[in-house]
């Protein structure tokens, strides 16, 4: 046998080796495809609902730290309210909306149908913290959180406000409703919705976490 038969012989069988080590494509049944898909499911898979569980349980809880203090965006506001729009508001597609992720804390000084007064740190501004009926985009766009991407479809992600606003009524403000009195203290991290030509007083705050200390009492 020549060597150059032997060195095609080799090089055969090393070219084989490496085939069956690392193939090309592997054959799998739709049974195991299948599992393997309902094994690792991507946020595209995930429901409105799931979405909306995840943004509260898991999402929401690492972020509150990048909310901007309400202290600060009023004081800001009140000197340059169009530099404060560059600076920490977002805006989400064409549309004249401007969204703002914002903490902090004040006493209830008057209680309404649909919100609550809040006295900021002695400010003038009115903080209204709305407890009513939840309508808006503001939870969904105003954190920067949810990516659009990761929807199948505009109608899933435009539901997904709706669940939004659905769990705030249910699990956020319902909860501390009743404690929500003239004199309580509130802790707050919310969401605000505001168009170009309106002016940052009053603030109307969509809360997304919500804390409350009752008037003489300590959390």
């Amino acid at each position: 046998m020549s060597r150059r038969i032997i060195k095609w012989i080799v090089g055969a069988a090393v070219v084989a080796a490496l085939c069956y080590a690392f193939p090309l494509f592997r054959v799998r049944t739709l049974q195991q495809r299948t599992v393997q898909a309902s094994a690792e499911p991507t946020p595209s898979t995930l429901s409105v609902a799931d979405h909306a569980g995840r943004f509260f349980s898991t999402l929401l809880p690492k972020a509150t730290d990048q909310a901007t203090p309400v202290e600060t965006l009023l004081t800001e506001a009140a000197s340059d309210p169009g530099a404060t729009r560059e600076r920490f508001g977002r805006q989400v597609g064409l549309g004249g909306t401007i969204y703002f992720f914002v903490r902090g804390s004040g006493r209830v000084e008057e209680i309404a149908d649909r919100r609550v007064r809040l006295q900021i740190d002695g400010r003038p501004e009115a903080v209204l913290l709305q407890t009513g009926l939840i309508v808006g985009n503001a939870a969904r766009d105003a954190t920067g959180l949810i990516d659009v991407s990761q929807f199948a479809s505009s109608r899933d992600y435009n539901n997904l406000a709706e669940e939004l606003n659905r769990k705030i009524e249910t699990d956020v403000i319902q909860p501390v409703r009743d404690a929500l009195q003239v004199g309580a203290t509130v802790r707050f991290v919310g969401c605000v919705e505001l168009r170009e030509d309106v002016p940052f007083d009053p603030l109307h705050v969509t809360p997304i976490l919500l804390e409350v200390e009752p008037s003489g009492s300590s959390l």
